[in-house]
């Protein structure tokens, strides 16, 4: 909307009484249309804000910016309502139409397997405040799949430096700069390190349930409680980086690379060792921990797939 526009219908946000006057022009037309205009006024009213030193003309701006804020605010209230009472309607209208095979309980149970909501795939708590949050928040992504570590950081950067260019405040500044400064570092060591090696693939919920069963007796207590939690989040290993084991505390992708780390360690150390048993390994195998990288351990050792089974017991020996 060009400044003719504005003038000619009388729509602006110079102050709390043009905004109010605003509302009252667009009571002729349709809601979507008067959504559309306050949403317009209130982004041209923050970027005149942000331009505008004038004290006086920055409390106007504010009052009239706080009327629409208001308005929207009022008529998302009304929206969620509306909603609630056509499902309740729709509900009754269900249970009247129902019929007895449809309120049956393996029919319930089966509408509230569908409702269940899945934990987050990202993890919590990360930011870029300052020094303080920085350290914090590489320390909550140790242990982490490495690939998720690297994308984690880089985007909390990209994130910073756009808050860096709206931001005046030179405390705020400097704090954020720091933490931008130890996360370049992160970056820095990840690369040079090839800590990128370390990311173990996860194998599919599918290949991992079958791994259980070929293996019979051998799986672990602990094993069988990570494909639980696996099957949990129907095979989205994303989502195990906010899902605790019960005994450690820890979530379950931490543990899982724990585990899948010191037993790829052992099996090269095996390896170069010249051992005739670079096959074998303790109790806990890469397949049930679900990692891709133990298809490359089994071509390794020359064993296929299709043999899996018995290498898993020769693994739990």
């Amino acid at each position: 909307m060009g400044k003719d526009d504005k003038e000619e219908t009388g729509f602006g946000f110079k102050d709390k009484a043009k905004a109010e006057e605003t509302l009252r022009l667009l009571e002729e037309h349709d809601m979507n249309y008067r959504r559309l205009t306050v949403r317009g006024l209130l982004g041209r009213a923050k970027r005149v804000l942000s331009m505008t030193k004038a004290e006086d003309k920055i409390k106007n701006i504010k009052e009239a910016m706080e009327v629409f804020e208001n308005w929207l605010a009022d008529l998302d209230k009304n929206k969620e309502k509306k909603p609630e009472k056509k499902d309740k309607e729709d509900i009754k209208e269900k249970k009247d139409k129902g019929s007895d095979k449809e309120s049956s309980p393996d029919v319930e149970m089966e509408e509230k397997k569908e409702k269940k909501e899945l934990p987050p795939d990202t993890v919590p708590g990360l930011g870029f405040k300052d020094k303080d949050t920085a350290e914090g928040t590489l320390k909550e992504l140790e242990g982490r799949d490495p690939d998720y570590q690297k994308l984690a950081v880089k985007g909390l950067i990209g994130r910073a430096k756009r808050v860096l260019t709206c931001t005046r405040d030179e405390t705020k500044l400097s704090n954020i700069k720091e933490a931008i400064s130890i996360f370049e570092k992160f970056l820095d060591d990840f690369d040079s390190m090839h800590l990128s090696k370390q990311n173990n693939p996860y194998l599919s919920l599918g290949i991992v349930r079958t791994a259980e069963k070929m293996s019979g007796e051998d799986v672990t207590e602990h094993q069988k409680a990570f494909i639980a939690a696996y099957s949990s989040v129907n095979g989205e290993y994303k989502r195990l980086r906010t899902v605790q084991e019960t005994e450690g505390g820890k979530t379950w992708d931490i543990v899982r690379n724990v585990k899948t780390l010191m037993l790829g360690m052992h099996m090269q150390r095996r390896s170069m060792e010249g051992s005739s048993e670079a096959s074998y390994c303790e109790r806990d195998t890469l397949d049930e921990w679900g990692s891709r990288s133990s298809l490359s351990q089994v071509e390794e050792v020359s064993i296929s797939v299709v043999e899996l089974p018995e290498f898993f017991s020769l693994l739990c020996k």
